[in-house]
Formats: structure tokens, C-alpha cells, sequence
């Protein structure tokens, strides 16, 4: 596999990469990480379908064009971490059928809306954390339905309602430690059916939590 290290100042477009790589890999990993990039073109990594791994982080990114990632069918991971993203829009909403990390911790994004991840079918590990995400719209996890591991830690969450997780059968570890968390609905997590560890440490709970009517038997709740 090759891997660039790619240093850059400023706006990330087409043209940079045609003129830096000049021919068609079958197989790359992009590394764009402390570049100081600001902004990214839409149609930057149009014919370049062979990349699996894209690292954008520690950047200044504040948002991401919609079609970013059209065609990057053989992408597996993606690095947004330490950057400024407020927003991405339906980026991930793409067909991106083989990827299974992506992480957008350690940014500026406050709320997670409905069918944010529709195209990522077989995402397995997905961070949010360290953001300021208060809101969580209804259907905003749909489509991940194979995810096994994700972090919503040192967020704005205050609450947790029944159907915020309904979508995430396959899920293992899921993480809301260091939240504002104060009520939880009855059922929030019980479609969480192979849920082995819930993280609420550092949440303002209530003592008297009735936790059956809440997670399955057998998961393992750190409070």
C-alpha cells in the first residue's frame, strides 16, 4: 500500500491532487493530517475510487462539502478528528458501503440529524466525542445497523429518549460518559440487544434509576 504525506497549506482542491499524483492507484492511503487545510472542493477526489484511507486530522476544517466522498466505493477509514466541523451535511449519507471506522471526535459539531449515516451500511466504529452535540434528531444513527462501538463522550447531551438508539441492534460498547445527562426513558437502550457495556460515568442521573426498565440483563453500566 502507498502512503503520501501530503503537505499542504490552505484549500484542498482537484487540481492539487491530479498534479500531485499523475497516475491511477490501485490502492492508497492519503495523509493530510496537520496541514492547516481550511476548506475542502466538493470535487476533490473525483477518480481517485482506489483509496481506502483518508486522514484529514488536526486540521482547520469548519465544513465538508456535500459529494465529497461520491465514488469512493473501496474507502475503509476516515480521520476528521481535531478539527473545527460544525456541520457535514449528507457527506456520509453517500454509498460508501465499505467503510468501517470514521472518526469525528474532537470538533465543533452540535446536533446529529435524521439519516446523517444512511449510506454507511457497514461502519463498525464510529467516534463523536469531545464535540458539543446537545441534539441527537430521531432516526440520526439509521442504517447502522452492523456498528458495534460508539463514543458520544464529553458531549451536551441532556437526555436520552426511546427511540435515540433503536437503530443499533449490533452494538457493543456504547459511551455518553461526561455529559449533562439528567433523565432517561424508559426502553432507551433496550433494542440494544447485543449491548455488553454502557458508560454514563460523570452524567448528573438520579439515584433512584430503575435500570431494568431501561437496559437488557446482563450489560455492564458504568455510573
Amino acid at each position: 500500500m502507498l502512503i503520501m504525506a501530503i503537505n499542504f497549506n490552505g484549500t484542498l482542491g482537484k487540481d492539487f491532487l491530479i498534479n500531485l499524483f499523475g497516475v491511477e492507484l490501485t490502492a492508497v492511503v492519503i495523509d493530510m493530517s496537520s496541514r492547516n487545510i481550511k476548506t475542502i472542493e466538493a470535487e476533490t477526489f473525483i477518480g481517485y475510487n482506489n483509496l481506502e484511507l483518508i486522514d484529514f486530522s488536526n486540521n482547520l476544517l469548519e465544513t465538508l462539502p456535500d459529494g465529497l466522498l461520491y465514488g469512493l466505493l473501496k474507502l475503509k477509514f476516515i480521520n476528521l478528528s481535531y478539527n473545527r466541523i460544525q456541520s457535514f451535511g449528507k457527506v456520509f449519507a453517500e454509498d460508501l458501503t465499505r467503510l468501517r471506522e470514521l472518526d469525528l471526535s474532537i470538533n465543533n459539531l452540535t446536533s446529529i440529524s435524521a439519516n446523517s449515516f444512511i449510506g454507511l451500511e457497514v461502519l463498525d466504529n464510529l467516534w463523536l466525542d469531545e464535540n458539543q452535540i446537545g441534539t441527537i434528531e430521531p432516526n440520526a444513527f439509521n442504517g447502522l445497523t452492523r456498528l458495534t462501538n460508539l463514543r458520544l463522550s464529553s458531549n451536551r447531551i441532556v437526555s436520552i429518549e426511546t427511540d435515540t438508539f433503536k437503530y443499533l441492534s449490533n452494538l457493543i460498547t456504547l459511551d455518553l460518559s461526561s455529559n449533562q445527562i439528567a433523565t432517561i426513558q424508559p426502553n432507551s437502550f433496550k433494542a440494544l440487544t447485543n449491548l455488553k457495556e454502557l458508560d454514563l460515568r460523570s452524567n448528573p442521573l438520579p439515584s433512584n434509576i430503575n435500570w431494568s426498565e431501561i437496559v437488557n440483563p446482563g450489560v455492564q453500566v458504568l455510573v
